[in-house]
């Protein structure tokens, strides 16, 4: 069989403005260097997709990842090909690429949204009753996210930057929480929160009662109206704070709950849709993840500080040597 030429673009992450030909049919992308095109993005899993070209069509299969892979801002099946357009962009982990030739202008004027003043992008963002960009908004912010968790922030700058970038895609939500806890004693370390201007009146409690289920159990809950949803299966303070709607997402790294994203509304119901849904769940383990490496860069660090601290008489002993002694 003749082989094809399979052109790949880096368009977003470690090897940004990257361009790959391999004279083959099939190629594989990961993190692993055993993979044919080595994707050195900590959010790839090791072999994480498959490319295939044959009749001068392309055809991608997401091979199990464990963060998925993402068409046109929406999660392919893993396991399944999926034939994609040369010049589609593609989100794997926290890097964008594109096949058979450079990504289109619709993905472009996305990646040049993160240059923009966040004036700027919020207006650009703003909810409006069709979403006809929806596709584009959502690899916004997942590239977004991505820029940020590859960055070393602190941890609350770091939580506060995705909490901002959240509010900027969906517009009607009213309020957001994003809560860090201990995964061996569930203990909450850090809480992030955000409040629209046009609330202020408002009850300004979140729903502890959801947000305890979410850690719980290690599931969604989304309500998407309140008062349309049988009592007996409705958090009892939802109707006490008037929270209209409601989605709480749990962040997940390596099967342990790093804490929670919260958003809500109390203005309206439906301040939400499925693929709203889809696109947070998707930044539940990348974010996890960072948040446990954060976590542990700061145990370390207090670590350290303890010891530099403690009294001469409990540092380790270390005796001289002379030459020949």
């Amino acid at each position: 069989m003749k082989k094809s030429k399979i052109t790949l673009f880096i368009m977003s992450g470690p090897k940004e403005g990257r361009t790959v030909e391999i004279e083959q049919n099939t190629v594989s992308l990961g993190r692993s260097p055993s993979s044919d095109i080595q994707i050195k993005d900590k959010f790839v899993s090791g072999t994480h997709l498959r490319v295939e070209k044959k009749g001068g069509k392309y055809h991608i299969k997401d091979l199990e990842s464990t963060n998925g892979t993402y068409v046109g801002g929406i999660r392919i099946a893993s396991g399944k090909r999926c034939e994609v357009k040369e010049g589609s962009p593609i989100v794997m982990g926290m890097s964008v690429v594109c096949l058979g030739e450079p990504c289109s202008e619709d993905a472009f004027s996305v990646l040049n949204t993160l240059n923009f003043p966040r004036a700027e992008r919020r207006r650009t963002t703003t909810y409006d009753q069709d979403r006809p960009q929806t596709m584009k908004r959502n690899m916004a912010l997942i590239i977004e996210v991505g820029m940020v968790l590859m960055h070393s922030f602190e941890i609350d700058e770091m939580l506060e930057k995705v909490l901002n970038a959240i509010f900027d895609l969906l517009g009607r939500i009213d309020r957001g929480v994003i809560i860090g806890v201990n995964p061996e004693t569930g203990e909450m370390r850090e809480v992030i929160s955000r409040v629209r201007p046009r609330i202020v009146n408002h009850v300004k409690a979140y729903s502890q009662e959801v947000v305890a289920q979410v850690l719980r159990d290690q599931r969604p809950v989304v309500v998407s109206d309140s008062d349309a949803e049988e009592n007996g299966e409705l958090p009892e303070t939802l109707k006490l704070l008037k929270i209209r709607s409601v989605m709480c997402i749990p962040l997940l790294s390596r099967f342990r709950i790093m804490g929670v994203i919260y958003v809500d509304s109390v203005t309206r119901p439906y301040g939400f849709r499925k693929e709203d849904l889809s696109l947070l769940t998707s930044l539940s383990a990348p974010l996890g993840m960072a948040m446990e490496n954060a976590m542990q860069v700061s145990s370390r660090e207090r670590a350290a500080g303890r010891l530099m601290e403690a009294p001469a008489d409990l540092m380790p002993y270390t005796p001289a040597y002379r030459d020949g002694k």
